[in-house]
This record gives structure tokens, C-alpha cells and sequence, in this order.
């Protein structure tokens, strides 16, 4: 039987780059040129930095979903109030009126 996608397995949602409230993810230095391997205590550095780096990717990328999933519900709440206004019985919307004399 097929998986059914959860709330979890769905893929986040993320906002445009020049955002205000985008967040910001430091970049990944994970790769390392050059050959042979590292004395113990500098491979455990560079470990320590990538682990930071991911688990700071990571809390963004759920900042900017819960972001654009809030903005998406006030939206929907906002047409929904803005649809039951117009479909009200007796609601007129306001005349728009001059004020300006030639």
C-alpha cells in the first residue's frame, strides 16, 4: 500500500530572496580541497562548523514555511471576510465622490 504524504513528508515553503523577512543561512563550507585528512583536533572543528551550519539551515527553512503559510491564512482570511462584506444583504460598497471644482 502506498504512503499517504503527512504534514511532515511535505516539502517547505520558502520565501523570495530580497524578503524582508527572509532568513539568512550562512553558506556551506563543508567541501574541503586538497587531499589526506585532517590532524584530529581540525577535523573536529570543521565537523562542529558544518553540524552549526545545517542545524542553522535547517531552523530557517522552517522559519520562512511557518512565515508564508501564515501570510497564506490571513490572506485566505482576508478574502473570505472581503467575500462575505460583498455578499451581505443591504452592504453597498462606498461611492466614490468628487470634492474637486473647475
Amino acid at each position: 500500500m502506498p504512503k499517504t504524504p503527512t504534514k511532515a513528508d511535505a516539502p517547505k515553503e520558502t520565501l523570495s530572496p530580497g524578503d524582508p523577512e527572509a532568513s539568512y543561512t550562512s553558506p556551506d563550507l563543508s567541501a574541503q580541497d586538497g587531499t589526506g585528512t585532517l590532524p584530529d583536533e581540525e577535523q573536529e572543528w570543521h565537523e562542529g562548523r558544518d553540524d552549526a551550519q545545517k542545524e542553522g539551515a535547517e531552523a530557517a527553512a522552517d522559519a520562512d514555511d511557518a512565515i508564508v503559510k501564515q501570510r497564506r491564512a490571513n490572506a485566505e482570511k482576508g478574502q473570505a471576510a472581503s467575500a462575505a462584506q460583498a455578499s451581505a444583504p443591504g452592504t453597498t460598497a462606498p461611492k466614490a465622490t468628487s470634492s474637486s471644482s473647475s
